[in-house]
């Protein structure tokens, strides 16, 4: 993950006195990716070169009230964690050598809801 800003921080309490500390670079994506051009093309390869290098970026900005708080603890299947329920604003970008450049408009894609948690599974899993 790359920062997107000057990382100082947001401080969160946890209802159970534990802290995070959320910086620029919890919330901002980079990815190293292909562009087919069309679903067609990265299904069936009609173009030649049939690809070319990207980056494809997300950014998700977490913002207030928590709507709710769940601890979920799940033995039998090996999971378990502390969630919350809240607000985030979506934006994504991507870009390819050649120039071309893609912005999404974040001011339209406030989400229904958000959940942001912390989860152990497999052998980080402990009841």
């Amino acid at each position: 993950m790359t920062s997107s800003g000057d990382g100082g921080g947001e401080h969160r309490d946890h209802e159970d006195g534990g802290e995070h500390r959320g910086h620029d670079d919890d919330r901002r994506l980079d990815l190293t990716m292909s562009d087919f051009f069309s679903i067609p093309n990265a299904l069936f390869r009609f173009l030649s070169p049939a690809s070319v290098p990207a980056t494809c970026s997300f950014d998700v900005r977490w913002s207030g009230p928590v709507t709710d708080r769940s601890r979920v603890n799940d033995p039998a299947v090996g999971f378990s964690g502390d969630f919350v329920l809240s607000q985030a604003t979506m934006s994504w970008s991507a870009a390819r050598p050649d120039g071309f450049r893609f912005k999404s408009n974040p001011s339209g894609t406030k989400s229904a809801f958000a959940q942001l948690g912390e989860m152990r599974n497999g052998v980080f899993f402990t009841h």
